[in-house]
């Protein structure tokens, strides 16, 4: 082989080295999928602040990847109690080269506790998706279209705004969100909570039965121990006194036990007194499809 042939071999070599490079550093996003733990991500029950007084609960959120849909429901909290109060909502989708697109908003239902959104058109290569919340006063003058920053961030909006997220790997699969009902999803949902909530009141109201079996059987035996302490000598009567002191601090103990039994009781009832007027209002919601009909 000629040293020029040698040499344009080389050339070519280097040239190939340097596309593939290129290449692969450009499309590795598209390749390797970004690894879970670096996802954003909003748990489900977790309350996201929206500025002063509002808040943001993500109770459900499905995904249908052959229909490139999705249905969420919401829950709200208002401190504020402001009856003039509009939420809006923008969506945007980021796929593994960290490409954002717009993904359109449908809202379902909404109310001043709840919402459920339909979104349609997914990207089907997307990695994260990202819903952004906003709380207005529906008398003020139209503003600018709620809308995402290419840099897929929350730090251009200090107003009552709030932004939940989802990815491939936490989204819940479902096989259709057209033919999906969403407010009987969230029904189910709300049922399963309080029968959980119900079970965990029964275990802690059965604890405070044992605690207090147990409390009757300390006074039972303190009653014994007092009862021959005239019978006693100093140092018998001494022993017999320090007994009774700790029985009494094991009293006290399981006296608070079911002092804090009792609370945690108190708010999975209040809970549970929520979530059934949540189920309330959504018996009186009529499915979109009855409404189509």
């Amino acid at each position: 082989m000629s040293k020029e042939i040698k040499r344009n071999l080389v050339i070519v070599i280097i040239i190939a080295v340097v596309i593939g490079g290129y290449a692969f550093f450009f499309l590795s996003p598209r390749i390797f999928r970004e690894s879970k733990d670096n996802l954003l991500n909003t748990e489900f029950g977790k309350e996201v602040k929206a500025g002063s007084g509002f808040s943001v609960t993500v109770e459900d959120w499905q995904y249908c990847k052959a229909e490139q849909s999705m249905a969420v429901i919401f829950s709200f909290k208002n401190t504020n109690n402001n009856p003039s109060e509009k939420i809006e909502y923008a969506a945007v989708s980021r796929n593994g080269a960290r490409e954002t697109k717009s993904v359109p908003c449908k809202v379902i239902y909404q109310s001043p506790t709840m919402a459920t959104l339909t979104l349609d058109a997914v990207p089907k290569d997307f990695n994260e998706l990202a819903i952004r919340v906003r709380f207005v006063n529906k008398h003020a003058s139209e503003g600018p279209t709620l809308a995402f920053s290419p840099e897929f961030s929350e730090s251009e909006f200090k107003e009552a705004t709030a932004t939940v997220f989802t990815n491939i790997y936490t989204v819940t699969s479902a096989d259709s969100i057209k033919e999906l009902d969403v407010i009987d999803l969230y029904r189910q949902k709300i049922e399963r909570e309080n029968k959980t909530l119900g079970d965990e009141i029964k275990a802690l109201e059965s604890e405070n039965e044992d605690y207090e079996l147990t409390q009757s059987d300390i006074l039972a035996r303190v009653a014994e121990l007092r009862k021959d302490e005239q019978f006693l000598t100093d140092k018998e009567f001494e022993e017999n006194q320090s007994q009774i002191k700790s029985y009494r601090e094991s009293y006290d103990i399981y006296t608070k036990k079911i002092e804090r039994n009792n609370e945690t009781i108190g708010e999975k009832q209040a809970t549970i007194k929520k979530n059934n007027a949540k189920i309330t209002e959504l018996d009186t919601i009529q499915p979109a499809s009855e409404e189509e009909k």
